[in-house]
């Protein structure tokens, strides 16, 4: 039998519960987020946003439930680099430079495997992304992540 466990990551904004819990003879678990007035449910720590959520456990899974408060989305903490800014909105990842300082750079963006999904010029935004977490590399700047909701 694998480990599984879920909890919310934050336990004021929420709760979760195992409506189904794996066994030896049934690998498929189902899980659920509650969250509490004032919040919603954001997303699993995997990224998935199913919820009700199926799971079918054949490794260890050990899940949080992430919520996040009323009008507050996630994404990027207002990265900014100088004249640089990088952030996600509808699916798209945006670069843009201050022009003032005249700084044009390569963007490239990879997802958590490091496969290369995208790249662009500052002042362009991306192909339609899937929901998950990217890395943005931005010039010789360090990568940042992003992550994109819908």
């Amino acid at each position: 039998m694998y480990d599984f466990s879920v909890r919310p990551q934050d336990p004021s904004r929420g709760t979760v519960q195992i409506l189904n819990a794996p066994s030896c003879d049934n690998y498929e678990a189902q899980i659920q987020a509650n969250a509490y007035h004032n919040y919603h449910f954001a997303r699993w720590s995997d990224g998935n946003t199913d919820n009700p959520r199926y799971i079918v456990v054949m490794q260890d899974v050990n899940l949080e439930a992430i919520f996040l408060a009323e009008g507050e989305t996630e994404g990027i903490d207002d990265v900014e680099e100088g004249a640089l800014r990088v952030w996600a909105n509808n699916g798209h990842i945006y670069v843009a430079t201050d022009n003032a300082a005249g700084m044009e750079a390569s963007v490239e963006v990879y997802d958590m495997k490091g496969c290369k999904v995208a790249t662009m010029n500052t002042g362009e935004e991306s192909p339609l992304l899937a929901m998950g977490v990217y890395l943005v590399k931005v010039g010789d700047a360090p990568a940042r992540r992003v992550v994109v909701l819908r």
